[in-house]
């Protein structure tokens, strides 16, 4: 079978134009090549919360000056009119699948004497406290807590005896003869809790704090007495990226085919020889 003649101009045109559209599909095949064909992404597979509260009424003794007996949060109170704070850990776990809960909390009270020294290299005479006494009582020992369940609440009274530690104070002052500046009172109220599930094991504390400055003759509740966590298990899943098989088959295939065409182009057909006297006309 014999070479067809073409242009030469055309000829050419065409080699070039299949040249450049053959580098052009090889380079994007050599590209989706060198691309996954999977990846790994991490899947949420179970997700909890935990939240941690404290509620308190303060309790004041009978006396001759005010009926009530029972005080809301959220006010100052007399310290020598204060019976006893009432307060109650309010605790919940709740994950969105069943799994063995577990864990305990417990509630201490610390007492704290500071002095107020003025802070190093500050401009204006800003104070800082350093502490001189400190003392301690369990008011709740460590409680354990189970259940196989999505959600868990607890629900624990925890009375604060704050004239006792004001009494406290007072002694530490006289009989010392050593007067702190700040006398605080910091109850803490710890949770730690574990969930254990067929995708893995969460772990994570919680913990409020209620805190009582104690000098002077009243007091205020402050402190961080409520918070929330949240904790998730991922897991690692694989899957096909979406479209890569495809361009790579694509662009090979047309590659391929570009490839065929050019040599069709080079070596079936011849550029055609014009003869002087056609060239002069």
């Amino acid at each position: 079978m014999g070479k067809k003649t073409i242009n030469k101009n055309t000829r050419l045109g065409l080699i070039v134009v299949l040249a450049l559209m053959l580098a052009g599909s090889t380079g994007l095949t050599v590209w989706w090549y060198q691309q996954p064909l999977e990846k790994v992404k991490e899947v949420l597979v179970y997700t909890c919360q935990q939240q941690i509260q404290v509620d308190y009424q303060v309790f004041i003794d009978p006396n001759n000056f005010f009926a009530e007996q029972i005080i809301g949060p959220g006010q100052a109170y007399i310290t020598s009119l204060t019976q006893d704070i009432e307060t109650t850990l309010n605790y919940s776990f709740s994950g969105d699948a069943p799994s063995d809960i577990s864990g305990q909390y417990q509630v201490e009270a610390v007492l704290t004497g500071y002095i107020l020294k003025e802070k190093p290299g500050s401009q204006t005479m800003e104070r800082e406290k350093v502490r001189v006494w400190t003392r301690a009582w369990e008011l709740l020992p460590p409680t354990p807590f189970f259940a196989h369940d999505r959600k868990l609440e607890v629900k624990q009274p925890v009375p604060v005896d704050v004239r006792s530690y004001a009494f406290f104070a007072e002694q530490v002052a006289r009989e010392l003869k050593f007067s702190a500046d700040v006398v605080e009172l910091a109850v803490t109220y710890n949770v730690q809790a574990e969930a254990l599930t067929p995708r893995g094991e969460v772990e994570e504390p919680i913990k409020a704090v209620m805190l009582i400055p104690l000098k002077g003759a009243s007091f205020m509740v402050e402190g961080m007495l409520t918070d929330k966590k949240e904790k998730s298990i991922t897991q690692s899943e694989t899957e096909i990226v979406a479209g890569v098989k495809t361009a790579r088959r694509g662009f090979a295939v047309a590659a391929g085919v570009l490839a065929l065409l050019l040599l069709l182009v080079i070596f079936k057909t011849t550029a055609e020889i014009v003869s002087p006297e056609e060239r002069i006309l």
